[in-house]
């Protein structure tokens, strides 16, 4: 695709000869997409290995978010995140996977995990900055409940809380 535009990767996989007009026949059945090409198994290896490590977002100093949620969501929560923050998106797992990057600023994180949670879905902060970091901690708060259990848990193993100071939660200060 051009440079900013928008791509359609399918995966179907099978025995050879019988594959190339299967394949062809499914992706010519899709409205509005124009058959491109056939990736040979290298091609296919870098393509799957790209979008799980989120590379796109590699090398630039934005927040990057995982947002999991129903597949037919995805769309709707990333249509929403940007009414309100500039961001930039791309799906995986027919769209229930959801990598975000956006301003690195604590508000961006609110944006981000109000949307995703009112869709049903929860947001986990891949990157930021140290200071957003710990202000939003890495995973979607949990209901006061199963927070409560979570923290005895972790203290029950880390009782000193040396651990992964920061990562399940924000770190919390004298003010609070």
């Amino acid at each position: 695709a051009a440079a900013g535009g928008a791509i359609t990767a399918l995966r179907i996989e099978g025995v050879g000869p019988s594959m190339t007009p299967s394949a062809w026949a499914v992706g010519g059945a899709l409205p509005g997409l124009t058959l491109a090409d056939q990736l040979d198994a290298a091609q296919t290896a870098r393509l799957w290995r790209w979008i799980a490590d989120a590379a796109a977002f590699a090398g630039d100093a934005r927040q990057v978010w995982r947002l999991s949620l129903a597949p037919m969501a995805g769309p709707a929560a990333v249509e929403a995140i940007g009414r309100e923050i500039e961001a930039e998106a791309f799906y995986d797992w027919a769209g229930g996977l959801v990598w975000l990057a956006c301003a690195d600023e604590a508000a961006s994180g609110a944006v981000v995990r109000g949307w995703t949670a009112s869709l049903g879905g929860h947001a986990t902060l891949i990157r930021a900055s140290e200071a957003v970091r710990r202000a939003l901690g890495a995973f979607q708060p949990e209901p006061a409940g199963l927070a409560a259990l979570s923290r005895r848990v972790k203290a029950g193993f880390d009782p000193s809380g040396v651990l992964n100071p920061g990562r399940m939660w924000p770190i919390q200060t004298a003010e609070g």
